[in-house]
């Protein structure tokens, strides 16, 4: 983001020995997308977040795009989402051929307001998907509480959220049960649309 001619990153490579020592690990193996590695991540991310199984994927978009599609949602549906998000949020629904109804964040951490979101709710919603962006979680405890008043899917991205659960000591704990709780989730480890996802 730029502002007012000076460069404010969202975040920054934190790129060690360690780092570069597996990258070439993985470069001189000869299998660079579906190899041992792959799988060592997918078992590592399943016992960090106490699930028994995760699953790599291409992108975040198709990460959405699937959970989207195990929540039955499709042609005439809604989907209560962030308007503070990557397009994905929005075009998962729009796959689908439903409609994304975008309900307002709140100020302070730039997730869904769940009020709002409880406002929003029409015959036609099916699925609620929230945002966590820059490693704050959403109120995911209200969220879920409408979801069930309602009978609707939940589904989250977590736009820099599982890097901060990563990173970041004093949030490590709340990122941790926020990781832990729920179903079908794409989590993005850095900048959004630039590394695999899971």
């Amino acid at each position: 983001m730029t502002v007012a001619g000076r460069t404010i990153p969202l975040s920054r490579p934190d790129i060690g020995a360690r780092e570069e020592e597996l990258v070439l690990q993985v470069l001189r193996s000869g299998i660079l997308g579906l190899g041992p590695m792959l799988r060592r991540f997918e078992e590592a991310f399943a016992a960090f977040v106490g699930t028994e199984h995760a699953v790599a994927i291409s992108s975040g978009t198709a990460g959405l795009h699937m959970a989207v599609r195990l929540a039955g949602v499709g042609e005439g549906d809604e989907v209560i989402t962030s308007p503070v998000s990557f397009v994905a949020s929005a075009n998962c629904a729009l796959f689908e051929r439903a409609r994304p109804v975008f309900a307002d964040v709140d100020e302070r951490t730039f997730n869904l307001d769940p009020g709002q979101v409880e406002s929003l709710i029409g015959p036609r919603t099916r699925a609620i998907l929230p945002v966590h962006i820059f490693g704050y979680p959403a109120e995911m405890g209200r969220i879920g509480e409408i979801a069930s008043r309602h009978g609707l899917a939940v589904r989250r991205r977590r736009a820099h959220q599982s890097r901060g659960a990563l990173s970041l000591p004093l949030r490590q704990h709340r990122c941790r049960q926020a990781l832990q709780r729920g179903e079908d989730t794409d989590h993005v480890f850095e900048q959004p649309e630039r590394l695999p996802r899971v």
